[in-house]
Parts: C-alpha cells; structure tokens; sequence
C-alpha cells in the first residue's frame, strides 16, 4: 500500500492534473470488487457445503467397508457412482469460483491498461513539460502500481472468501438449536415412582425436528414388566425412535 501511494503522489508531482482521476480510477476498482463480491462469497458457501458432503461420505464408506463389500459388486458401484456425483457437484462449484477470480482479474487489468494509456498520452502527447526519461519513469512505476492495487483487491476479496469458513463454524457454535438440559431443578417424588417396569404409550408421535416428517404417528403401545420384546420393521419404520 506505501508503495502505491508513492507512486500516485509521484504522478502527481509530474502530472497535477492526474490528481483528478483518482477518484475515477478508485470507484472502478470499488465497482468491480463489489460486484465480485456479491456472488464470490455465496459461491464459496455452496462449495464448503458439497465439499463437506464429500468427506461425509467418504467417511461414511470407509466405516461400512465391509457391510458393502459383503453386498457384492453392486453395492461397491453404488457407492463409487455416489462419491463421483459429489465430487463432480463439489468441482462445479470450484470452477464457478476459480472463473469468478479471472473474470475479476480481467477487470482489474482493463482498469490498470486504461490508467497506464492515460498517463502514457499525457506524457507523450506535450500536454505537460515531462522529458523523456522522466516519462520512462512515470510510465513505469505506473504498470507496478496497477500490479499492487490487484493484487490489494484480489487479496482482500479472497481474505473475504475463506471467512465463509468462520461463518460456517459460528452458525454450528451459535446457531444450532439446544437440547434440553441434563439436569433440572424437578424434584422428583419417590412415592409415586414406578414399582415395575411397565410401559405404555397412547397416540405417541414424534419427529426430529419441527420442519420433517413424523417418525412416529399415533404409536398405541403397552409393555408389561418382566416382558421381553423386540422391535421389527423395514428401515425407516421407527424402531430406533421407539427405543430412544
């Protein structure tokens, strides 16, 4: 940044009337940053999101390995068509993002050729008394100074970019929905605790969370003590819900 800004003031210094542009040249720059920005940061929000899908279930496989290896060859397909849909919906997102990134250099360097070319026609064209070695010095500085402001408003987007990442980490910190606590200040009353084991549910329902599907619907069940039971069903029927 201290060396861009010497630069401008030495443009100035040769050139006053260069002082003028400044504001031109950096509503450019806060242009094509803010317009880069606002789909670059939701972009790498749906990559982190595939991303994680990925590892879930590539750790999900590892786990099963051998439940799936003992189904056969087709369970092993399933699963490798499985994690290739993932990765290829993971890179999708990556591509958005690595060409979003060039667009904005493609911009950047169009803002900086057109600044150079100003100062290049002002020193060339007698305009201002400036010799030639000092155009030559002008002129150059100039094409390291588009090089640092770029390489500022790249760095400072993509620092914006990898904090979708602390977004992510305080939206499972803060965020989350909280189980009810361990302990309560209920106290109970040991008289009217039961003596047998006994249990009996009447038009139980229950779901996960307020958004799915019931897991159980208007469950009607009674289970004497010193019973023994066992739960059967198709998977998803409920009978982890009914146990837990």
């Amino acid at each position: 940044i201290g060396n861009g800004v010497g630069i401008l003031i030495l443009c100035i210094i040769y050139i006053p009337w260069f002082a003028l542009s400044l504001p031109f040249l950096l509503f450019l720059y806060y242009i094509f940053t803010d317009i880069y920005t606002a789909s670059s940061n939701d972009i790498k929000r749906m990559e982190a999101a595939r991303r994680s899908m990925v590892f879930n279930n590539f750790g999900e496989t590892l786990n099963g390995m051998a439940t799936i290896k003992s189904y056969g060859e087709n369970a092993i397909n399933r699963f490798i068509l499985k994690n290739v849909k993932y990765i290829d919906e993971m890179t999708e997102a990556s591509m958005l993002s690595v060409s979003n990134q060039r667009c904005l250099a493609v911009y950047l360097s169009f803002v900086g050729t057109f600044f150079m070319f100003a100062i290049t026609m002002l020193c060339c064209g007698g305009v201002f008394n400036v010799s030639a070695s000092d155009t030559g010095l002008l002129v150059s500085n100039v094409m390291a100074v588009t090089n640092i402001f770029s390489f500022i408003v790249r760095s400072a987007t993509l620092i914006e970019n990898q904090m979708t990442s602390a977004e992510r980490i305080e939206e499972y910190a803060f965020d989350l929905v909280e189980e009810a606590p361990v302990h309560t200040d209920y106290k109970m009353d040991k008289n009217n605790w039961p003596s047998k084991g006994e249990i009996e549910f009447n038009n139980v329902s229950m779901r996960y969370r307020p958004e799915l599907p019931l897991s159980l619907s208007n469950l009607n069940l009674k289970i004497n003590g010193n019973e023994k039971i066992g739960i059967c069903g198709r998977t998803g029927a409920g009978k982890s819900t009914i146990t837990s």
